[in-house]
């Protein structure tokens, strides 16, 4: 994913590979949990029926799933350090929070791209990829420096909001 490999790209230029280690490990929970593929192949199957009434409640379950999976993360994230890592990596607690909720937001646009990819209406796709990245090397560049590697963990949950919110409503004029 390019948000994530520019982030950990800046991080690495910064010296902080302890941290891109972290970064990456929480990055490793990825929203393609067991009972959310199923819903999204069964959300396939309401998109190609146009059944948008059932699509609107799989799509709702689907989130409060990953939702409450990723705000679980958030509040045991110190226990998630030292799960995945070991106590050197204690520092990077602060980095969990923002990287879960990015989990929780590429899960979003994953489904709200749906329509754009079923209806072969990509155009927004490519535009709102290349922003997004653009605005992410933006922000690092900017927040690295003042704030150190956390700043990345934040400005990666930032653009995944935005290209998020930019899916939603193309997804939803596709609808």
């Amino acid at each position: 994913d390019v948000l994530n490999y520019l982030a950990q790209s800046y991080i690495k230029n910064e010296r902080y590979q302890d941290a891109v280690d972290v970064y990456n490990r929480a990055l490793a929970a990825d929203p393609t949990f067991g009972p959310a593929v199923t819903g999204l192949c069964e959300m396939y199957k309401q998109m190609k029926e146009r059944d948008v009434r059932s699509m609107q409640q799989t799509f709702r379950l689907l989130t409060l799933f990953v939702g409450v999976l990723c705000i679980g993360l958030m509040v045991v994230s110190p226990e998630a350090v030292l799960l995945f890592g070991s106590h050197k990596y204690i520092d990077a607690a602060p980095v969990i929070p923002p990287v879960a909720g990015s989990v929780f937001f590429i899960f979003l646009y994953t489904v709200l791209s749906f329509p754009q990819f079923y209806f072969e209406k990509t155009k927004f796709l490519m535009v709102a990829s290349i922003l997004a990245a653009a605005l992410n090397i933006g922000l690092n560049w900017v927040f690295i420096q003042i704030f150190g590697f956390v700043a990345a963990g934040y400005t990666t949950l930032t653009c995944y909001i935005d290209y998020s919110v930019g899916h939603y409503f193309v997804s939803k004029k596709i609808l």
